[in-house]
């Protein structure tokens, strides 16, 4: 499945941006794609927003900018879902008791 859009020039790829951006309470805006892997660390609506178009983002960015606190709740979602999980500690704990 890495493959499948290869002719389109993309693939799946998951950096430590997610959790990094999660970390400092930023308000994560990911264009959804083939793989969402992100889907496998956080919840979409309820820890970052997804957008499709470029105009959709542009609208997502509008009423962030005008209405940031309505964001806020997914904002600390995504910070408590990194610090109960994420940390160096967590990690290396779930990876010590062969946990998934």
């Amino acid at each position: 499945a890495a493959w499948s859009h290869i002719d389109q020039n993309i693939c799946p790829q998951l950096k430590p941006r997610c959790t990094e951006a999660a970390f400092f309470r930023m308000l994560m805006i990911v264009k959804k794609d083939p793989w969402n892997l992100i889907e496998y660390w956080f919840e979409p609506g309820k820890d970052f927003i997804y957008f499709d178009k470029n105009e959709e983002l542009e609208d997502i960015l509008e009423d962030v900018n005008k209405n940031y606190e309505k964001y806020e709740p997914i904002v600390e979602n995504a910070f408590n879902k990194a610090l109960n999980n994420y940390t160096t500690e967590k990690l290396l704990k779930r990876i010590a008791e062969g946990v998934e």
